[in-house]
C-alpha cells in the first residue's frame, strides 16, 4: 500500500516540535525550488506564469512563516532572507502587469528601477553555488539587466538551502577538495610556464 505524502499543517504555531517545523521548511523550499525552475522554462504556456508566479510569492510568505516558527521552538535563525514583498521571477517578469508597474516605478525621468521588486532568475544566474557546487558568496547580487544595486532575495535563501542539504548529506569526515582555481589564476599559471620553457630554450641553445 502507496503511503500517501502528508500535508502541511494550515496553521505554524500548530506545530511544536523543531524537527516537524523544519521537516515543512525543508518541503516549502523544495516546491520553491521546482516552481522557480519551472517559471524559467521556455515550454511553459504564457497563461501558466501568473499562477507560478503566484505560487512563489505564496511558498516565500510560508516560508518566513516557518522560519519565524522555528525561531520560536529554538532553532536556528533563519528569518531576514526573504523581503515579505510580492515579486515577479522568470518569464513573469515579461507580464504586461510587470510592464506596467516597472513603467510606474520607473517615472518619466528614466529613474532605475527597484531591483527589489523586479527579480528575473534562471539556471544560468544561479551559478554554482545553487547546486550545491561551491560555498555561496557573502553578497549575491540580482541577476538583472538592471545595475546591480541591490541583493536578490531568493538567491540568498536558494544559496543557503543548498548549504542546508550539503551540510547534511556530507557524513562525518568527509573530503573537502580545494576550489578549482579561477580563470585569471589559470591564465597567469599557463603564462608562467611558457616563460619557464623559453628560458630553458634560451639557456640550452
Amino acid at each position: 500500500m502507496v503511503k500517501r505524502q502528508q500535508r502541511r499543517p494550515r496553521t505554524f504555531e500548530s506545530v511544536t516540535v523543531l524537527e516537524e517545523a523544519e521537516k515543512w521548511r525543508s518541503q516549502c523550499l523544495e516546491e520553491i525550488s521546482r516552481k522557480v525552475e519551472r517559471i524559467n522554462d521556455p515550454e511553459v504556456e504564457d497563461s501558466q506564469l501568473r499562477g507560478l508566479n503566484d505560487d512563489i510569492n505564496r511558498l516565500l510568505r510560508e516560508r518566513r512563516g516557518w522560519d519565524a516558527q522555528i525561531k520560536k521552538l529554538g532553532g536556528p535563525d533563519h528569518l531576514g532572507v526573504v523581503a515579505n514583498t510580492y515579486k515577479y521571477f522568470g518569464r513573469a517578469r515579461d507580464l504586461p502587469e510587470a510592464h506596467r508597474i516597472r513603467k510606474k516605478e520607473s517615472g518619466s525621468s528614466g529613474q532605475v528601477l527597484n531591483t527589489q521588486q523586479f527579480t528575473q532568475l534562471n539556471e544560468t544566474d544561479l551559478g554554482p553555488e545553487y547546486y550545491g557546487y561551491t560555498e555561496p558568496p557573502l553578497d549575491l547580487k540580482v541577476p538583472s539587466d538592471t545595475p546591480r544595486s541591490g541583493q536578490s532575495a531568493l538567491l540568498d535563501f536558494e544559496a543557503q538551502r543548498s548549504l542546508e542539504l550539503r551540510q547534511k548529506r556530507e557524513p562525518s569526515g568527509a573530503l573537502h577538495f580545494a576550489p578549482l582555481p579561477s580563470e585569471k589564476e589559470f591564465e597567469t599559471a599557463v603564462l608562467e610556464l611558457r616563460k619557464k620553457q623559453l628560458l630553458e630554450r634560451l639557456q640550452n641553445r
